[in-house]
């Protein structure tokens, strides 16, 4: 279940243009480049509707974009922040086609706006908090 949402995240992410996207962290980073991963604790929370049975899947996209020309890059992550347009990874991880692996996802935030370290390199970037919620039918 989790492979396959996070599979389904990455391939929605190919839609952005120039934007290299991984489903898992990578061991080399090609900029500006997207991954994804399951977030930190907790990453699956159960029960979350009334008892019913459905299951919370918590996931990071992390985007990290060179910081060669600040100035372009800060104007480049501004695009993938956007709600909606070809950049726009928000809309792009909503628009997810979830059919018969999950019920739906909810992009709920960023964190870790500005420098963030990978494999000892400094980027320019942020992750992006998304939620997708697999009822007990997907599991």
């Amino acid at each position: 279940m989790i492979a396959d949402i996070r599979t389904a995240l990455a391939n929605s992410l190919k839609g952005i243009p120039r934007l290299n996207v991984s489903d898992k962290a990578p061991e080399t980073v090609t900029t500006p480049m997207a991954f994804i991963t399951e977030n930190r604790t907790p990453s699956l929370e159960y029960h979350k509707t009334g008892g019913l049975g459905t299951i919370a899947v918590h996931f990071r996209v992390t985007l990290l974009i060179s910081e060669a020309l600040i100035r372009e890059a800060q104007e480049q992550l501004d695009q993938y922040l956007l709600q909606t347009g070809d950049y726009s990874i928000p809309a792009a991880l909503e628009a997810t086609d979830l059919t018969g692996i999950a019920d739906f996802i909810v992009v709920s935030g960023v964190e870790d706006y500005g420098r963030i370290e990978y494999q000892s390199i400094e980027y320019l970037g942020c992750r992006f908090i998304v939620l997708v919620y697999v009822s007990p039918e997907e599991v």
